[in-house]
């Protein structure tokens, strides 16, 4: 997964690990990657570029660590290489690699487990996977959390003058897919007994007709705004506009990025605290936490958040930002840096 100028968010963690991650003592000599979507024989071609790409650029060996993204198909080229060297390899995982269920992510699971045991370190987006990588086998010393490059605060950083006055807007930024829980989140919108009470979704996805039509259904369209796929950098903006951002997934999120850069920039959370998310949202304390996929739970969430008086969503926002700061990119990569580095001088 890399980013391409038709799909700029589609694996943007990796093009920041990238541009961020090396410093005077680490340096990215080469990749290979796969940019932006593709589907059917596009992207059966695109896969076979990037196995035969990265064999010869193993094969090569004018480098000192491989380090690999996404531990699924990015893993194939590794078995065709002998390493006679002993080059170092990380492996970072970020989620369905681990957790995917469908037949093809067990049988790629299974025929890599080798390459999971044998890898130098197994870097993680939370402690959430440190069981599951060792049920697999993998050391406990051999597993870094790192939480995916962590929030660049050149984008992400507080506002809270826009928390100062209710703007009477919810809203929900990420996949708009099956198991994001966005279908429970306009159900419950529905519910909220809050006049004039607006939500806007925004990202990209396979439900959005789907849930257009639910909306429409439950006579609320005129309140709720697709606003399509948001870039990076305008994400802030999207952010000011709400009271509160609403994380419904119903899946185990790897770590929820996208939580903590809300946190960050002051804007509450009201989440599922699934997977990683609850390594981070603290029910009451620096945000709210509801039943995922409970639609009477969310829509009483909601309505409380309003309920309550300022100084408790602001001390919401306060305590969320203290929460996201533990997440910085600077310190986020600067902890990985010294792990990797402690490979080479030892």
């Amino acid at each position: 997964m890399y980013p391409s100028d038709l799909h700029p968010n589609y694996g943007v963690f990796v093009r920041n690990f990238e541009r961020d991650f090396p410093d005077k003592s680490i340096r990215i000599t080469d990749k290979t990657v796969i940019s932006g979507k593709s589907n059917g024989f596009k992207r059966l071609i695109n896969y076979l570029r990037f196995f035969f790409d990265s064999v010869q650029k193993l094969r090569q060996e004018n480098f000192d660590l491989v380090y690999v993204h996404f531990l699924q198909h990015s893993l194939i080229p590794l078995h065709f290489w002998k390493n006679k060297s002993g080059k170092k390899i990380v492996l970072n995982a970020h989620g369905t690699d681990i957790l995917g269920q469908g037949i093809l992510y067990r049988l790629l699971r299974k025929w890599n487990l080798s390459i999971f045991r044998k890898a130098d370190l197994v870097v993680v987006p939370s402690e959430y996977f440190v069981p599951k990588l060792e049920q697999f086998g993998v050391p406990t010393n051999r597993i870094e959390i790192s939480p995916s490059g962590g929030i660049n605060p050149q984008l992400f950083f507080p506002d809270l003058n826009s928390r100062n006055q209710l703007k009477n807007r919810i809203g929900y930024l990420g996949r708009i897919d099956k198991g994001k829980g966005v279908e429970t989140l306009i159900r419950a919108f529905t519910q909220v007994p809050i006049e004039n009470l607006q939500l806007e979704l925004a990202g990209p996805g396979a439900m959005i007709e789907e849930l257009k039509s639910l909306s429409q259904s439950l006579e609320v369209y005129d309140r709720i705004q697709f606003l399509g796929n948001i870039p990076q950098e305008k994400i802030r903006e999207i952010f000011a506009r709400w009271d509160v951002f609403i994380f419904p997934s119903e899946l185990d999120e790897s770590l929820g990025l996208v939580g903590l850069e809300a946190m960050a920039c002051g804007l509450p959370v009201i989440g599922s605290g699934k997977g990683g998310m609850s390594t981070y949202l603290l029910d009451g304390e620096n945000g709210i936490v509801f039943e995922p996929g409970d639609v009477i739970d969310l829509s009483k969430k909601i309505l409380d958040f309003y309920v309550q008086n300022q100084e408790f969503r602001l001390n919401l926002s306060t305590r969320a930002i203290a929460a996201a700061n533990r997440y910085q990119a600077d310190r986020v990569n600067s902890k990985l840096r010294k792990r990797i580095q402690s490979f080479f001088h030892s």
